[in-house]
């Protein structure tokens, strides 16, 4: 048998560029995940909005966001509720955190795990993201029909006006003029929720809801003309955002129309009524 013979090659190992500052390296992440809302077409206020959300979320967990955990998460949350924040606004910190940590995994994950030697895991767990259960819509819809009974005073049994959510209605008694927008798609968008049946599916995990795939298209794809409280609640519990992130309200004041004056109605003496209920002839 032929002896085996192997030549030595001499060289180096090629060595990995590891990014000095993992705050900066941070920092161009998080422009990379905000350049990403601006190509999907989000609008510039909500931009800056989540934009600032996800800054003070970073900074208040005082290290970067693959080396966070749930402990940390918890306490953020925590000092928001003791600042006195309310939950929708916890709900939107998680959620813009949870979006940016998604955008890690999908884009940074590998240069994150060669560059710090951390494998990337979303702190944001079922203990500390936001309630899901069937049981919270059925108590959220509760504080819904408070909140929106007052500037929607001509609601009927549940249901928005029937003369369409975008078309403005007229309130002459009071006189008023109101224009309700339906914001659905945006707010799903802001949540990287894309396609109705993914919406429909959401529905029935988080709220216990179950739609035809007709009427979450409906509801996803144009104004409403109706729309019940229930499923306003189921809506608000799925997105995890409140009646304000699905529809505006507009009223503005309006002066009502000078009519012409009432004609006077003309006196008719009271025809004589017999007693005991007998009629009287004709006169």
């Amino acid at each position: 048998m032929a002896e085996a013979r192997f030549r030595v090659i001499t060289g180096q190992l090629a060595s990995a560029e590891v990014a000095a500052d993992p705050l900066r390296f941070q920092a161009e992440c998080v422009e990379a995940f905000v350049a990403s809302w601006t190509a999907r077409g989000f609008a510039a206020t909500t931009i800056g909005n989540d934009a600032g959300l996800l800054e003070r979320m970073l900074a208040a967990l005082g290290r970067p966001a693959w080396e966070a955990t749930a402990e940390d998460v918890d306490r953020v949350v925590g000092e928001l509720a003791a600042a006195g924040r309310a939950v929708s606004t916890r709900r939107n910190y998680l959620q813009v955190f949870k979006g940016f940590h998604r955008f890690l995994e999908a884009r940074k994950a590998a240069e994150i795990e060669a560059a710090f030697g951390v494998r990337l895991a979303c702190p944001v767990d079922e203990f500390n993201g936001s309630r899901g259960d069937p049981a919270d819509a059925r108590a959220l819809g509760d504080g819904v029909h408070d909140a929106v009974r007052p500037p929607l005073g001509d609601v009927h049994r549940g249901r928005l006006p029937a003369g369409g959510l975008g078309r403005p209605r007229r309130a002459h008694r009071r006189g008023m003029s109101m224009r309700i927008t339906w914001k659905l798609r945006m707010a799903a968008a802001q949540r990287e929720v894309w396609t109705g049946a993914q919406l429909r599916r959401l529905l029935a995990e988080r709220a216990g809801l179950q739609l035809s795939s007709a009427s979450v298209s409906a509801l996803f794809t144009r104004q409403p003309s109706q729309i019940k409280l229930t499923t306003l609640a189921a809506l608000c519990t799925t997105l995890q955002c409140t009646p304000g992130d699905l529809f505006d309200i507009d009223t503005t004041p309006v002066e009502r129309p000078a009519g012409p004056a009432p004609a006077a109605r003309p006196v008719v003496a009271d025809r004589p009524r017999a007693g005991r209920g007998r009629s009287m002839p004709p006169i």
